[in-house]
């Protein structure tokens, strides 16, 4: 494949094709926060590292399954009101990460399969309106 060429479906770097393609098929938008995911056992508290209308990338600190079916809640600033988020996901992708010796944590990835309409449109509301802002502040609420 020569240089240059536009490949649908493909992100290139300085003109160079790359053969890993893009699947996100939604906008997202980073920052910190807190959320609350429940499997069938317990709730636990996550980090989450950025949010699409399509799911939501977070770092835990107990290894959760890929396929796990989770329960997600979380809250979000919409001008000058907050909206409350609960929606089913199934994870994805989970990714180890050592923060020391004793201590290890996990990012997970998390497609939503259970999101109402007017939960989605919330969260598209406020990824565009992140998208929009020069500087984009580094809390979701």
């Amino acid at each position: 494949m020569a240089a240059g060429l536009n490949v649908p479906g493909f992100k290139t770097q300085q003109n160079v094709p790359r053969m890993t393609p893009e699947r996100r098929s939604s906008p997202r938008v980073s920052g910190q926060t807190s959320i609350v995911l429940s499997d069938a056992n317990a709730d636990f508290t996550a980090k989450m590292h950025n949010l699409s209308t399509s799911g939501v990338c977070c770092m835990v600190d107990k290894f959760i399954a890929p396929m796990s079916k989770l329960t997600i809640q979380f809250g979000l600033s919409l001008n000058s009101h907050s909206a409350s988020i609960r929606c089913i996901g199934v994870v994805v992708r989970v990714e180890s990460r050592m923060t020391s010796l004793e201590h290890g944590s996990y990012d997970v990835a998390i497609f939503f399969t259970e999101l109402l309409a007017k939960d989605r449109n919330v969260i598209a509301q406020f990824v565009h309106r992140r998208l929009s802002q020069k500087t984009a502040p580094e809390s979701f609420e």
